[in-house]
């Protein structure tokens, strides 16, 4: 997907998926009206292929991109233009679901290059999320709110009802580069977190639990209610984002570990350092100690 002109309209998106699966040209007419407000070409997206390094040259890290593009002006004569990697989770982030919205950007970049990149997710209806988003900072990027600008999104795509269940599964699936988190920034520490998990966590044992069951009865009902092309690409992770409620909560409730330390085994990036730490947070307490808190 290209977006060019900071300032001005979403000019270029588009890629063919692999497999027969709906283009984003397809997603994006599903939306009807607000389609209409963009054009939209075919391009042809060839597989990335990853390559090794620092996690610090990895090409989404543009958030502080305007400190460097002063040089480039110099040596090239042109402003740039930025390959910014987000959504897409191909190579090796094929586990980690990227539905975030766009976010860790300069405002100052309008000003600083020609325009930015960004690589879809071969998911058409899941890229939709964080795409709309990056429209709205690259439309206004000094009045951009990244959860404001989530919500409609999620009302757009997926409907208003069905918010409080999408924003979770996000929560979720928090790692990306956007984060500092993910498979390619395995060595550093993460600059993100799931802030719900936490405030939960840190309230106690009996919040937690309330919480991790509120999450699953949020995930059945997107499991149940969600568009079918829209749970379609997201079912895998959000099958494990049950998984993890249904584990954490027998663990917390009835203090069986079992299935949650199975829970570490599975493929899928999805809150494993919370598993871990509501494992390491049982370890600590007695069962009588359980027992007292609830």
């Amino acid at each position: 997907m290209i977006i060019d002109q900071l300032y001005g309209k979403l000019i270029l998106l588009g890629q063919f998926l692999p497999g027969g699966g709906e283009t984003l040209l397809n997603a994006f007419l599903g939306l009807g009206t607000a389609a209409a407000q963009t054009v939209l070409q075919f391009l042809h997206r060839g597989r990335q292929q990853e390559h090794g390094g620092s996690a610090r040259e990895h090409p989404a890290d543009i958030g502080s991109a305007v400190h460097i593009d002063d040089q480039h002006d110099h040596l090239t004569g042109r402003q740039p233009l930025f390959w910014d990697n987000y959504p897409v989770n191909d190579a090796e982030m094929v586990d980690e679901l990227h539905l975030a919205p766009y976010a860790g950007r300069a405002p100052e970049l309008a000003g600083k290059c020609r325009g930015i990149v960004l690589n879809p997710m071969e998911f058409a209806h899941l890229s939709l999320i964080p795409l709309l988003t990056a429209a709205d900072f690259l439309n206004d990027p000094t009045g951009y709110q990244p959860e404001k600008s989530f919500d409609r999104a999620v009302c757009e795509t997926v409907g208003a009802e069905l918010l409080p269940a999408v924003r979770r599964l996000a929560e979720f699936c928090w790692k990306s580069c956007l984060t500092h988190s993910g498979f390619h920034y395995r060595y550093d520490a993460p600059t993100g977190r799931n802030a719900s998990f936490e405030a939960a966590y840190e309230a106690g044992t009996d919040v937690l639990c309330a919480y991790v069951r509120e999450s699953r009865r949020l995930f059945q009902r997107l499991d149940a209610s969600a568009p079918a092309a829209f749970r379609k690409e997201c079912q895998r992770w959000l099958d494990t984002a049950a998984a993890f409620c249904t584990a954490a909560e027998n663990l917390l409730a009835a203090g069986d570990d079992t299935a949650l330390r199975s829970y570490l085994y599975r493929p899928e990036d999805v809150m494993k350092p919370e598993a871990a730490r509501i494992l390491a947070l049982s370890a600590r307490e007695t069962p009588q100690k359980r027992k007292d808190n609830r």
